[in-house]
Formats: C-alpha cells, structure tokens, sequence
C-alpha cells in the first residue's frame, strides 16, 4: 500500500500500488479510486483530522504517523462498505465508510456498481 498524508491540506491517501486505477468518483469527503474489476483500491480522505480523527479520537497531527493500512470492500444489497485498517503509533484503527449504492448488487458483481 502507498501511503500519503498531506498535512497542509489534510488529505490522507492510500492506494494499492498493485492495482490500475481504472476510474475515481467523490462521494462525500471521500474520493474512491476504482480497480478495472470494479473494487475500491484507493481512498482520500478529504479533512482527514475531521471527518475520521474526531470520530476515531485522534489528536492533530496523528495521520502522519500512519505506519501501515489496508483496504476492503465488502459488498451489501444498497451499500457498499469500504473498511480501512489503520496502524497508528503501533495502534489499530478500523473506520468503515459506508456508501449507499443507487442499485441493489446481486450476486457480489462489482462490475455492476453504481453509487447514490
């Protein structure tokens, strides 16, 4: 995983540098990369400190101290669940990002997805 962390513009950026980026969509403050199978293997997070410091209690500063993480979709009927594995200062964190899908997703086909 390639992991970035601009601390001007607070943005935290983790990508699998193993897979192409086929296509990328802003949900929120989020702004989710997309394998050519259809998977998120990319994530930004906008205002990182904001939108997931506060809610996983991290003082300023903390992304930059982000060691390892790893990405996972799991795939719901209307929601896609985009869960994070975050290694900080030798701590877990594991926040989940939920996006809503405007299609029901039969049959776990990525391929087919389409957000809200």
């Amino acid at each position: 995983m390639i992991i970035k962390y601009d601390e001007e513009l607070d943005i935290l950026s983790i990508r699998d540098e193993n897979k192409k980026i086929k296509s990328s969509l802003r949900v929120g403050p989020h702004i989710l990369d997309f394998s050519f199978d259809g998977k998120v293997v990319g994530v930004e997070i906008l205002n990182a400190s904001e939108t997931l410091g506060e809610s996983l209690n991290l003082d300023e500063g903390a992304f930059k101290d982000v060691e390892k993480a790893s990405i996972r979709n799991i795939i719901k009927p209307d929601v896609l669940l985009v869960v994070l594995t975050l290694i900080i200062r030798k701590k877990e964190y594991v926040p989940i990002l939920n996006i809503p899908l405007k299609h029901r997703i039969e049959h776990n086909n990525m391929a087919s997805l389409k957000l809200v």
